[in-house]
C-alpha cells in the first residue's frame, strides 16, 4: 500500500507539473525550464527561507496547529522524494525529487528554528494513517 501511495504521489507530481525531460542541443530541461533555471529557482527559494528571522511573538492556537500540519506534510514530502531519488529511472524525475529533498530539508530546518523560538514542539516523525 505504501509503495502504491508513493508511486501515485510521484505520478501526480509529474502530471501536475507537466514535467518533461528533454535533451535538445546538448542541454537538459525540466518542463519549460532549463536545468540551470530550475537550480536557480531552488536557490532563490532557499535564500528567501533562510532570510526569515523568527520573533518570540506568541502564536495563536490556529497558527500552532498550522505549524504542526506543515511539519507533518513536509515530512511526508521529504520521505516520498527520497524514495523517488533512489528508485526513479527517469533522470528528470530524480532531478525534480532531489530538488524537493533539498527544499524540504531547508524548510524543515527553518521551521524547527522558528518552532524553538516560539516554543512549539514539532513532531519528530510522521503519524501513521488510521
Amino acid at each position: 500500500m505504501k509503495k502504491i501511495a508513493t508511486t501515485l504521489g510521484m505520478l501526480a507530481v509529474v502530471s501536475m507539473t507537466g514535467l518533461s525531460y528533454a535533451q535538445q542541443s546538448g542541454t537538459m530541461s525540466l518542463g519549460k525550464m532549463s536545468m540551470e533555471e530550475f537550480k536557480q529557482k531552488n536557490a532563490q527559494g532557499a535564500a528567501a527561507v533562510s532570510a526569515i528571522t523568527p520573533t518570540d511573538v506568541a502564536l495563536s492556537v490556529t497558527d500552532k496547529q498550522l505549524m504542526l500540519d506543515v511539519a507533518l506534510g513536509g515530512m511526508m514530502q521529504l520521505e516520498v522524494s527520497k524514495i523517488a531519488v533512489q528508485k526513479a529511472t527517469n533522470e528528470a524525475v530524480r532531478t525534480l525529487a532531489q530538488g524537493e529533498v533539498d527544499e524540504q530539508t531547508g524548510l524543515s530546518a527553518k521551521l524547527k528554528a522558528i518552532a524553538a523560538v516560539k516554543r512549539v514542539a514539532l513532531p519528530a516523525m510522521p503519524r501513521p494513517r488510521p
